[in-house]
């Protein structure tokens, strides 16, 4: 039996207790290769393999899935997006936000930067509630003691679009149901 086989639910389960080491492939019963690679810190990144032969991601540590985020070299290009629209089934915004800003003090200044810009693009007026904008806001203080107040500025820009728009909708849907009265 293979070390690691895939359940129906996409699940991984280890059937033997092997280790997994570094850049270590597996095959699971369908025959698709699964690469896995474990890194510092515990973490590990299984991927996959898709039909045109990128390497895919197909599941990790939390740990490994957010280092991802910030790597300059990524496999799959639609990554940063997929986990900013799925984070909250396994992470809440402020822990994932915490997350971000440690990538960032660890020295991955630029990805981190465009993470939360395509993180505010998307889904800005949702994640960024009054709790997670504290948390934003002293993540932001430090950007500018740190000399990047032009970044601190256009992401503050970004958020107060947001909420202009997220505030059009409820307006929008407040004078709706307005009108409907049944």
């Amino acid at each position: 039996m293979d070390p690691l086989t895939l359940k129906k639910r996409g699940s991984l389960q280890r059937t033997t207790r092997q280790a997994v080491r570094k850049d270590r492939t597996f095959s699971s019963r369908s025959g698709a290769a699964i690469g896995a690679h474990s890194g510092e810190r515990n973490s590990i990144v299984i991927y996959g393999q898709k039909k045109d032969g990128r390497r895919s991601i197909r599941a990790g540590t939390l740990e490994s899935l957010v280092e991802l985020l910030a790597e300059d070299e990524l496999a799959d290009p639609d990554y940063v997006e997929t986990f900013i629209a799925t984070h909250n089934y396994f992470i809440d915004s402020q822990s994932f936000m915490s997350r971000l800003m440690a990538r960032f003090y660890d020295g991955d200044d630029a990805r981190v930067v465009e993470v939360f810009e395509k993180w505010i693009n998307c889904y800005g007026s949702e994640d960024f509630s009054e709790e997670n904008q504290l948390l934003f806001n002293m993540f932001l203080g430090d950007l500018d003691s740190k000399g990047l107040q032009p970044i601190t500025t256009k992401l503050r820009q970004m958020i107060r679009e947001q909420q202009i728009i997220a505030d059009k909708r409820k307006n929008r849907r407040k004078r709706m149901l307005r009108g409907k009265r049944w």
